[in-house]
């Protein structure tokens, strides 16, 4: 397993060289910080520096996304033996999403950083620590361009606590920040190889080239295919370690109007990666975690409440 270190189309040395394929040399926050911990001079001939600094960023991430959700669960006043069960929860989505054997072949040094600011955008929300997000939110999408994703989050999350023109500010601004940090990037990768933001999957890396891959490389028609096939099929009924069973049935408990709002992220982003993203890698879905998960939890307690009561009485 090579946990995504030597992709053929991101060598995670390459990235924190500045020299790596684009689109992936974009998801620069992780490179960065690997860069300035080794040195660009030993990039070339350190290997396993870039190869520890890989696994140490996974775990460390792993780590603070935990923290972040035992965070969240405190925030929401549930026992600690409801943030214990919580927690387990959390460990077999994380588990089945990353360290499932096909995922793990798969992994990316910026895919676990990616839950962590969904967890950590998702606590600030929720505690109205709105200037706190305005500081992630550039890191975030830094590290995957997916992190565009919490701004919808920000707007389904804030409509209901705040006016339409200060919303409708927030939305300005926030545009603003996704564009002026994807400019840059364009701008400064803009001679690297690859098909800069034309595609991510062609492999004729001239502008004709890309160009002529355009429409091939809508990734719906083979999404679709996925359906067909039911190893394909149950490998991506196992998302959020299958979970996702019970946001179904959390949300007809779910009274949290925090949450019962963040439901309305997932048709857009399931309907975005269905065009430019491979819906059977579990990896890419890390900004639905913390609705999934807090929704599951809370919809959990409140069911488990009512039967406490029902039987009192």
């Amino acid at each position: 397993m090579h946990f995504g270190f030597e992709d053929a189309g991101s060598p995670f040395a390459d990235l924190i060289a500045g020299t790596g394929q684009t689109p992936f040399q974009y998801r620069l926050l992780i490179p960065l910080l690997a860069r300035a911990v080794i040195g660009l001079a030993d990039v070339a001939h350190a290997h396993p520096a870039p190869r520890a600094l890989f696994f140490l960023s996974d775990a460390l991430f792993a780590f603070a996304s935990l923290a972040t959700a035992l965070a969240t669960l405190k925030a929401l006043a549930l026992t600690p033996p409801e943030r214990l069960a919580a927690l387990l929860a959390l460990g077999v989505i994380l588990g089945a999403d990353y360290l499932a054997s096909e995922t793990l072949n798969l992994l990316q040094v910026y895919d676990l950083p990616a839950v962590f600011f969904a967890f950590l955008a998702t606590h600030l929300l929720l505690r109205a620590r709105l200037r706190a997000f305005y500081l992630i939110l550039p890191p975030a999408l830094l590290n995957r361009e997916t992190a565009v994703f919490l701004c919808l989050l920000f707007v389904l999350t804030q409509r209901a606590r705040m006016p339409w023109p200060r919303l409708a500010a927030h939305i300005t601004a926030q545009g603003l920040i996704v564009l002026t940090v994807k400019a840059a990037l364009l701008a400064l990768f803009a001679h690297n190889p690859g098909p800069g933001a034309v595609s991510l999957y062609t492999t004729d890396f001239t502008a004709e080239g890309a160009a002529a891959h355009r429409l091939r490389d809508l990734r719906l028609l083979e999404n679709l295919r996925l359906f067909l096939s039911p190893r394909r099929l149950l490998h991506m009924s196992s998302a959020f370690g299958f979970l996702w069973i019970a946001y179904l049935f959390a949300l007809k408990t779910l009274t949290h109007p925090f949450f019962k709002a963040s439901a309305w992220l997932f048709p857009p982003f399931i309907a975005v990666m269905a065009v430019a993203a491979n819906l059977d890698e579990l990896r890419i879905y890390s900004e639905l975690i913390p609705p999934l998960f807090f929704t599951v939890t809370l919809g959990w307690r409140e069911w488990v409440r009512r039967g406490e009561g029902t039987t009192e009485s």
